[in-house]
C-alpha cells in the first residue's frame, strides 16, 4: 500500500502543478498576506484602533486554483483584551475574559466570563450592553446581541 501512496502523492503533485499550484506561487501568495497583515496594522494603528490582524486559509496558503472562487478568511484581535485560559493568565489593568466550558455547549465553543481588571475575580454585575448576566451570577460577553 505505501507504493501506492507514494504514486498517488506524485500524481497530485503534478496535477497542482498543472493548475498553477507550484512552491513558487504558495511562496508568492504567503508573501503578499504578510504584507497585508503588516498594511492593515499600519492602519489600524493609525486610525488608534489596537488591532492585529491575520489571514488564513487557502488564498492567504498559496493553495487554491483559479476558478474556485475561493474566499479570503481574516482573524482580527483587539489587543486590549485578555482572554484567559486559567487564573494564571490574568492581567491587570486589561480587560480580561475567561474561557468557561459548559456542559451544554459544543466542545468547540467557550463562554467568556467577565474577570475584574483590577483584581483577579469574577464580575457579578454589569450594566455594559456586551455582556450579560446569567442565573449564577456570573457576567459573560455577549456577541451580536
Amino acid at each position: 500500500m505505501p507504493a501506492f501512496f507514494r504514486h498517488l502523492s506524485e500524481v497530485l503533485y503534478q496535477v497542482l502543478e498543472y493548475v498553477g499550484v507550484n512552491p513558487w506561487v504558495v511562496e508568492r501568495r504567503r508573501h503578499t498576506f504578510l504584507h497585508r497583515e503588516a498594511a492593515e496594522d499600519v492602519d489600524a494603528h493609525q486610525r488608534g484602533d489596537n488591532i492585529t490582524t491575520f489571514h488564513f486559509g487557502s488564498q492567504s496558503e498559496g493553495t487554491t486554483t483559479p476558478g474556485l472562487q475561493s474566499d479570503t478568511d481574516m482573524l482580527a484581535t483587539l489587543n486590549h483584551i485578555n482572554i484567559m485560559f486559567s487564573w494564571a493568565d490574568w492581567q491587570q489593568g486589561r480587560l480580561n475574559l475567561l474561557m468557561v466550558r459548559e456542559e451544554d455547549t459544543p466542545p468547540q465553543h467557550y463562554l467568556l466570563q467577565l474577570i475584574d481588571e483590577d483584581i483577579p475575580q469574577p464580575v457579578t454585575h454589569t450594566d455594559d450592553s456586551d455582556f450579560v448576566n446569567d442565573s449564577q451570577g456570573r457576567v459573560f460577553y455577549s456577541i451580536g446581541r
